[in-house]
């Protein structure tokens, strides 16, 4: 399977080397903080060094220290603290660590410069308040999930939050510190490029090609979740209340709309493997879908032929199960709902 593309930390390691840094030595206390899933690889680390200068959490200073080496990435050689070792060109601290020649702001700048600003992924909080407390909670966690997919992709300039009450900018920054932009609805989607602008609508009546996600570069989702009551066309009320005009579309898995994913950061997830790894859509779909998902699908391919009044052939059951990736477990459960229905042919 492809992996991610690296665009945060390949930008970051040509505006390192623009300064003429080529070994960076990182303080142990950064790197004793740094997540576990952003040490898999120097790909990861240098993504997670690049989002943290974003953020003002770390400075560059350009200083000689010693170092192990622990990874390497588009010519820069990133090395652990030690006592003896390699000198580095640069040494990436904490913001509180005395540091002679800062270069901390001018590398943000220039970063910033560089970094893609689309794809845009907008997520409208328009109906925030119909939310019981907690679906709100609920939609808070999603949010700061969110943000960290974008940040496995891009980084925070690619989403932006529209008609978010301040509510929601304390209770995010204290969850998940981020520089996403706020936006009113009116000021926002004014200023979007209708051409290149898209709802994502799950009850859209155009379907979402693969064409449309490399065309589009503005995504509008609704901020939306339905833990305790239904909102089925919750995202056309928001469409309606703030009069957009954009294209509607649905994304669809083979002319359905049934088990594809509705979580905001896995919507975010599948376009992004789509538009920037040359995914399939359909193949993007399916990696995102979660347990539930692929058991409700797969239940909903199965109704269809009893509708027909054709008994369920066992391999035909297979080869669904397979495509949708059901393991042998979530399989048996299927068996074992069929069998109540006495519809299940072939051999068992």
């Amino acid at each position: 399977m492809p992996s991610n593309p690296g665009i945060t930390a390949t930008i970051f390691a040509q505006v390192l080397r623009d300064y003429g840094i080529r070994v960076v030595a990182i303080d142990k206390r950064i790197l004793f903080y740094t997540p576990t899933t952003s040490k898999n690889s120097s790909e990861d680390l240098l993504a997670y060094l690049a989002i943290s200068l974003l953020l003002g959490k770390i400075q560059i200073c350009i200083d000689e220290a010693q170092g192990t080496p622990t990874g390497f990435y588009k010519g820069i050689v990133l090395l652990s603290t030690v006592r003896k070792g390699i000198y580095s060109d640069a040494i990436i601290s904490r913001r509180d660590i005395p540091c002679t020649k800062d270069v901390t702001l001018s590398v943000r700048e220039k970063l910033l410069q560089i970094l893609p600003r689309t794809p845009v992924f907008i997520i409208d909080l328009s109906l925030w308040e119909l939310h019981h407390d907690k679906e709100k909670y609920s939609l808070i966690k999603q949010l700061a999930v969110t943000i960290n997919t974008i940040r496995k992709w891009l980084t925070d300039l690619n989403i932006v939050f529209v008609s978010a009450p301040s509510e929601i900018r304390q209770r995010l920054r204290i969850l998940i510190p981020n520089i996403v932009a706020y936006f009113s609805s009116e000021e926002f989607y004014k200023s979007l490029d209708p051409q290149y602008t898209v709802v994502l609508d799950p009850y859209a009546s155009d379907e979402l090609t693969e064409y449309d996600v490399y065309k589009y570069s503005y995504f509008i989702i609704g901020g939306v979740v339905d833990r305790l009551y239904p909102r089925p066309y919750a995202t056309y009320m928001i469409y309606k209340l703030n009069r957009l005009s954009f294209p509607r579309k649905a994304i669809k898995l083979r002319d359905s709309i049934i088990g594809v994913p509705n979580e905001l950061n896995k919507v975010i997830d599948l376009i992004l493997s789509t538009k920037l790894i040359n995914l399939s859509l359909e193949e993007s779909i399916l990696r995102n879908m979660g347990v539930d998902d692929r058991l409700i699908r797969v239940m909903c391919e199965v109704e269809k032929i009893i509708k027909s009044k054709i008994n369920v052939d066992l391999e035909y059951l297979k080869t669904i199960a397979k495509f949708y990736g059901l393991e042998e477990e979530q399989f048996l459960k299927v068996i074992s709902k069929i069998k109540g229905y006495g519809v299940l042919g072939g051999n068992t």
